[in-house]
């Protein structure tokens, strides 16, 4: 079995798959993002990815662990998230 490789900030742009096969590009991780829909006295931080299918639509959230990377990070994105990174 291949090893797992765990997602980070430096990965969003990049193609990924989910722990129920889903495929998207990730766009953020977050690693103290608390649920909006739960009840503020009941939150608590946690690391989740944010997912967006490839060719647009609903984007989804997972945690990290469960992400892996399908695609290896293109020239163009490399020099797209040098550009986010540093104005950042």
């Amino acid at each position: 079995m291949p090893p797992v490789v765990v997602i980070t900030a430096k990965d969003i742009g990049n193609l990924v798959q989910d722990a129920h096969g889903r495929v998207g590009i990730l766009r953020d991780v977050v690693r103290d993002f608390e649920d909006p829909a739960v009840m503020p006295s009941e939150r608590r931080p946690q690391s989740m990815a944010f997912l967006i299918p490839e060719n647009g639509g609903r984007e989804w959230l997972a945690p990290p662990n469960t992400v892996s990377r399908l695609q290896a990070r293109s020239p163009h994105t490399a020099a797209a998230n040098a550009v986010t990174e540093s104005s950042a």
